[in-house]
């Protein structure tokens, strides 16, 4: 019986076809999934980032609760290339010359212009 050389044809074709959509599929999904990367390994560095400056801020604030006397007033420097501020201002309704002051420290870590990253009050002596 001899062959039907259009149906080979038409298997053929239909066979390239189903190839090229599953390829298109698959560079979708490969497409998602970078993005999906890119974005987990973006947030790990924040939160890694986020973390040490945090560290810095603790240490720093260990460093102030250990000094017999603090005062109010602006502090800054760098630690492992970052830059930190810190700010002691007396409690609000504390009596001046009433013995050790409390005061609030402020400190800011990295982005100086953002909210304080870590607040605390300290006891000083009076200023």
């Amino acid at each position: 019986m001899p062959r039907d050389s259009t149906a080979e044809t038409g298997e053929e074709g239909m066979m390239l076809t189903e190839v090229l959509v599953a390829l298109a599929i698959l560079s979708l999904l490969s497409i998602a999934m970078f993005r999906v990367f890119a974005t987990t390994a973006d947030t790990v560095r924040r939160v890694e980032q986020s973390r040490r400056n945090l560290d810095i801020a603790e240490d720093i604030l260990s460093g102030l609760t250990r000094k017999p006397d603090v005062k109010a007033g602006r502090t800054g420097g760098t630690t492992d290339g970052v830059t930190w501020q810190v700010d002691l201002v007396p409690v609000a309704g504390a009596r001046p010359g009433a013995g050790p002051d409390a005061l609030v420290a402020r400190i800011r870590v990295g982005d100086l212009a953002a909210p304080p990253l870590l607040t605390s009050v300290v006891i000083g002596d009076a200023p």
